[in-house]
């Protein structure tokens, strides 16, 4: 009689673990997914194209915090197509609005071929300390914000010089 209510109480944890196993992993995948998306967005002039992250790098400096943004961006038009950097402004949770920052070898417009794909395109921002509390937005189309970090405050205290990259809307 002990064995068996042993038995049972010991398949029940394991089930009982294993679902909850199964229910993170399947919130981890989803907010990995939500963060992945692709949006389709549009110029102030009307050209369409599709922006989609790919991950985001945190790393401290002397001066606070820096982001950056790495991105798919294609092309569906028979035309090239050049997007301002400007355009991709960079909103907090206070509603603080940060322009992205010109690194060596980046130029302030982003050319993309007809019908053409770049697929790591680079955007960069400095912004204080008190900007990573909550939720973060990108402006990536005429009046259209996509999020990338969710309203959690970063739990991760990094000392000047370090790094970590997320590919989720949770850090």
């Amino acid at each position: 009689m002990k064995n068996k209510l042993a038995w049972t109480l010991g398949l029940g944890a394991v089930l009982v673990i294993g679902a909850s196993l199964a229910l993170l992993a399947w919130l981890r995948v989803d907010d990995a997914r939500q963060f992945g998306q692709a949006y389709k967005v549009r110029t102030v002039s009307g050209t369409n194209y599709v922006f989609q992250f790919i991950e985001t790098t945190v790393g401290r400096v002397a001066t606070g915090y820096v982001l950056i943004v790495s991105a798919r961006l294609e092309n569906p038009n028979p035309f090239p197509l050049t997007l301002l950097r400007d355009w991709f402004v960079l909103i907090d949770h206070d509603k603080d609005y940060y322009q992205p920052i010109l690194t060596s070898g980046q130029l302030p417009t982003i050319a993309m071929p007809a019908n053409g794909l770049l697929e790591k395109e680079e955007l960069h921002y400095v912004v204080p300390d008190d900007t990573l509390a909550g939720l973060l937005a990108l402006n990536v189309g005429y009046q259209y914000l996509a999020t990338f970090k969710s309203d959690k405050p970063m739990t991760r205290q990094l000392e000047p010089g370090q790094f970590y990259k997320f590919r989720q809307r949770d850090w």
